[in-house]
């Protein structure tokens, strides 16, 4: 065989010398050839010389059957190389062993995960999948390398999903109100419409008030002052220093001198709880009025021919000239069986000793005056003479059982209060005395049960200890010094702020609840002074400065607007021109609005039909109006000021006359 090969090799090299012969060569096949398939086909012809089914063309080694392919140009085979591609990943590790670009796949879709934008095919892009490769996962929101869906604490706030309203949130894992704001940010988490730092128990929505602090509400607790006084037995269930108004004045038995309100103060009355009995005689327990035998002789007193014997001086009082023994004979004595008294001044039924203001009729103790007059008394006699003394401005009506008198520098409507006097009404005694104010509005609210007043920007309440405490910062959105308003709007309070005087625009509405949240605000057009709400169509009507009917022409208008009882929401203002007919009319405005809301009636006398525009006259003008619950008008008219001469009237619902009665007296109010 080694023989062959080197022949054949000698012979091949021959022919490519030429040889030894000199004749020239044939042209015809060679019949031997490199053949390296042995198929029978040169290499020189053959187009697969490896015979390997890959075109030598095509084949990366022609002359190699067990490769034809060499991916990585790497010299190697792929059949022999363990990484065909060169991209350092094995191929039997490689999803993709021919693209250098891609080894891995992880949804198994068939494109790499260097160009899938969306490895784990969770329809989450990778860019935004904290687990790009892992498709049960794609959000880790505290960051801790665990996916939310298998964290136990998203959010890592050590509040467990399960147990957290906000897993995602780590500022906020409670809700108490489910409103969808935590607790961290709600101002009112129970919702019970107090914010929670005036509520005593932000978390419970039964609950605001612990008047007595015993950790327990005041809804639920019997006895909210702690006084040891079931609150249904207490007249005073939020003063721990009073349980008991005997004559229901309004002022508790410990407070109050005279408890049974029979004229007798206490320390005199041996009965000082019983109207009907303020004397026992005979010391035994049973009142003079009562008792039969009041000097406990054994003898009825009818029978008894001495029954009384005040004086002790064995002289019945019949026949005794000076009963109580003090030296004024009965018949010069006002006081002939109280031999501490003997003189009346000013005969209101309080002996001068006892009588602070023995010369003035309208009260007796000290704290009903100002200590030369009675308040009454002072209050009335004044008249609006522009010295700046202090005259009533505006009375209203406290809780039902006390009246609260507005002093001002004059009766204006703009006048600023300077100081208020609390009268219980029953018992004609002062309660309270608050001076070295300024407030500019004052209104009484029913439904709060409140005394509402602004100044200094802010609104506060009058408390039982008849002190002002903060309800509201007002906040001014409206530029210059303003004239704020106060009215009641049903379940709500409204804050009017005028711009910077009384007939400034824009104004500023602002609506609060009782626990003094700001519900809603707007802005009107129109200076605002006086006020009346109706219930019947929620409606709030006003009068206004500033109305321009045509050219610049100043005329009075009207304006309702709507307040939502529901939300406390302002809906839009409604306006209505006034065609005012000018008579004495006077700048102290009210306004009255009919039950029905289709009618505004001024004190001038106009009435005006909201709808329409008709206007009637009431054929007379009032100081002071309001419609009782059958639509009948009840009004007072002072003439003029100074005058002590008022014409109170009572009116149907059609406006005819019922009843006139004229009344002396300076009527302020």
């Amino acid at each position: 065989m080694l023989l062959r090969i080197f022949v054949i090799v000698f012979m091949m090299s021959l022919t490519a010398c030429g040889g030894s012969s000199d004749k020239p060569t044939p042209d015809v096949p060679d019949p031997i050839g490199n053949d390296f398939d042995n198929d029978g086909i040169p290499d020189s012809q053959d187009t697969d010389d490896d015979n390997d089914g890959t075109l030598d063309i095509d084949d990366a080694f022609p002359l190699d059957a067990s490769e034809s392919v060499d991916t990585d140009g790497d010299g190697i085979g792929n059949n022999s190389d363990l990484d065909d591609d060169n991209d350092n990943v094995l191929d039997e590790n490689d999803v993709f062993p021919l693209d250098a670009s891609e080894s891995v796949d992880t949804d198994g879709d068939g494109i790499g995960n260097n160009a899938d934008i969306d490895d784990d095919n969770d329809n989450v892009l990778d860019e935004s999948d904290a687990f790009p490769l892992d498709a049960s996962e794609s959000v880790d929101t505290d960051g801790d390398g665990i996916g939310n869906n298998a964290d136990l604490d998203d959010d890592n706030d050590n509040v467990s999903d399960e147990n957290d309203a906000f897993p995602l949130d780590a500022s906020e894992s409670v809700d108490t109100d489910g409103d969808g704001i935590g607790n961290n940010a709600d101002t009112d988490d129970d919702n019970d419409g107090v914010v929670d730092e005036q509520d005593a128990f932000p978390l419970d929505a039964k609950e605001f008030a612990d008047t007595d602090g015993d950790g327990i509400g005041n809804n639920g607790d019997i006895d909210d002052d702690n006084d040891g006084i079931n609150d249904a037995q207490d007249a005073f269930p939020l003063d721990a220093s009073e349980s008991i108004d005997t004559d229901g004045d309004g002022i508790g038995n410990n407070a109050d001198t005279d408890d049974d309100n029979d004229n007798v103060v206490d320390e005199q009355d041996a009965f000082p709880l019983d109207a009907t009995e303020s004397v026992d005689t005979d010391g035994d327990g049973i009142g003079n009025n009562a008792d039969t035998d009041d000097d406990n002789d054994g003898i009825s007193d009818e029978n008894d021919a001495m029954p009384l014997d005040t004086d002790n001086d064995g002289i019945n009082n019949a026949q005794d000239s000076d009963d109580d023994n003090d030296g004024i004979p009965d018949v010069d004595d006002a006081f002939p069986l109280d031999a501490n008294e003997s003189i009346d001044t000013d005969n209101d039924g309080t002996g001068d000793n006892a009588d602070f203001y023995d010369t003035d009729a309208a009260c007796f103790t000290e704290s009903d005056g100002n200590g030369s007059q009675c308040y009454l008394t002072w209050m009335v006699t004044k008249d609006n003479d522009n010295d700046n003394n202090l005259v009533i401005n505006k009375v209203l009506r406290l809780n039902d059982s006390q009246l609260v008198y507005a002093m001002a520098e004059g009766t204006h409507y703009n006048e600023n209060i300077k100081q208020i006097l609390i009268q219980n009404p029953e018992s004609g005694h002062f309660v309270a005395n608050i001076q070295n104010l300024d407030l500019e509005a004052l209104i009484y609210h029913k439904k709060h049960k409140r005394l509402y007043s602004a100044s200094n920007q802010k609104i506060s309440f009058l408390n039982a200890n008849f002190e002002f405490v903060n309800f509201a910062e007002i906040g001014i959105n409206v530029s210059g010094s303003t004239n704020t308003k106060l009215a009641s709007v049903g379940n709500y309070l409204l804050l009017l702020h005028n711009g910077s005087s009384e007939f400034a625009t824009p104004f500023e509405q602002k609506i609060y609840n009782e626990a003094g949240s700001l519900l809603s605000t707007a802005i009107g057009g129109y200076s605002a002074f006086s006020f009346s709400w109706n219930e019947q169509t929620e409606t709030l009507n006003f009068l206004t400065w500033g109305y321009q009917e045509s050219g610049t022409q100043r005329d009075y208008g009207a304006f309702s607007i709507e307040v939502n009882q529901q939300n406390g929401m302002l809906g839009k203002s409604k306006s209505h021109y006034l065609d005012y007919t000018a008579r004495s009319f006077s700048i102290e405005f009210q306004l009255v609005t009919s039950q029905d809301g289709t009618e505004l009636i001024l004190n001038d006398g106009d009435i005006y039909n909201k709808s329409t525009g008709a206007k009637k006259y009431l054929g007379h003008e009032f100081k002071s109006a309001y419609l009782t619950e059958n639509n009948e008008l009840i009004s007072i008219n002072t003439p003029s000021y100074g005058v002590p001469s008022n014409t109170l009237r009572r009116e149907s619902s059609d406006f005819n006359a019922l009843e006139t009665l004229e009344i002396s007296g300076h009527f302020k109010a």
